[in-house]
């Protein structure tokens, strides 16, 4: 794994520690229970706690499988956060007041870390009501910066970039072809893309505020909105559920494609009330949340959403 060093720093604050993500996995031989034979070409994933005592088997995966460390991850997005600072991309002081937010499905073979930076705080001017009448009122918007990581084979690493509403906690993904990246978990893993990745997300994450500006003040029939679900193949409950908590947007920002958006996202963010992810037993809600980020982005690219903004009024 190549993990980029830089000779000089000018950025003033390190990302938050990692603390629920801390944890260190090893590849070990896999022998089934049913015997003490060791199965050539497969390597079982364990979990090793900071005291390194082992707490749990991750996956089963082949002998080609390369682990990434969740702490190399994050010490990989600090360094290139040093050097979008040594080059003049992103202010010294743009760390400061970060937070972090861990999450993980299946004992952590699952594992995903949210950074996310006031320094970049935005605002949004909304509609007060579903009317559209009223003094309008501001969200405000942090930029994030996400790392998703897995144990068992089951998703490459993925890095995005994105933003979320802080008056509602929903996630939102500002994504680009570039801010939007995976690696394989392979011997040439490099983790080394996350510089431009990390370049390209800012630049995106300024032309994504004035799309979602723009947004805020187009206003959206309930027709229209449903109609976009539905050439979109969303399946009826949901789209029952998406449509009522449309409205309970639409209270707070004004019947707008900024609030139909806001109650997508607040889909992909939560688990409770009628978009509470179901209990299989398997730990599942973080991974969960995580698919559905990326259902909501698939459709937000449809030439359906494309054609909804361009009606909206």
């Amino acid at each position: 794994m190549n993990v980029i060093n830089f000779s000089h720093r000018q950025i003033a604050n390190e990302l938050p520690a990692l603390d629920k993500l801390a944890f260190k996995a090893e590849k070990v031989p896999f022998m089934p229970i049913t015997g003490n034979v060791e199965w050539q070409g497969q390597k079982a994933v364990v979990r090793r706690d900071q005291e390194g005592l082992a707490s749990g088997q991750l996956g089963i995966v082949g002998d080609g499988y390369q682990i990434a460390q969740n702490e190399h991850l994050r010490a990989q997005l600090q360094n290139a956060f040093e050097y979008c600072s040594d080059n003049g991309i992103i202010s010294p002081q743009f760390l400061k007041g970060a937070t972090l937010k861990e999450t993980t499905s299946r004992n952590g073979a699952f594992s995903k870390m949210t950074f996310s930076f006031p320094q970049a705080g935005a605002k949004i001017r909304q509609l007060r009501n579903a009317f559209g009448r009223g003094t309008p009122n501001d969200t405000e918007l942090n930029f994030q910066v996400s790392l998703v990581n897995t144990f068992d084979g089951s998703k490459p690493v993925t890095a995005y970039t994105g933003a979320i509403d802080l008056v509602c906690t929903n996630g939102m993904l500002g994504l680009s072809i570039d801010a939007f990246s995976k690696r394989k978990h392979t011997t040439r893993l490099d983790l080394s893309y996350l510089v431009p990745m990390l370049e390209q997300g800012i630049q995106d994450y300024q032309t994504r505020l004035g799309i979602w500006q723009l947004w805020a003040e187009r206003k959206l029939s309930p027709e229209q909105a449903e109609s976009t679900l539905k050439a979109n193949g969303v399946a009826a409950r949901l789209t029952k559920n998406l449509m009522q908590q449309y409205e309970q947007e639409a209270k707070e920002r004004g019947q707008t494609v900024w609030a139909f958006y806001s109650a997508l996202t607040y889909y992909a963010s939560h688990n409770e009330g009628a978009f509470t992810v179901r209990n299989t037993g398997a730990d599942n809600v973080a991974d969960t949340l995580h698919q559905r980020s990326a259902t909501v982005e698939r459709l937000i690219q449809s030439n359906a959403w494309d054609s909804m903004v361009r009606n909206a009024a």
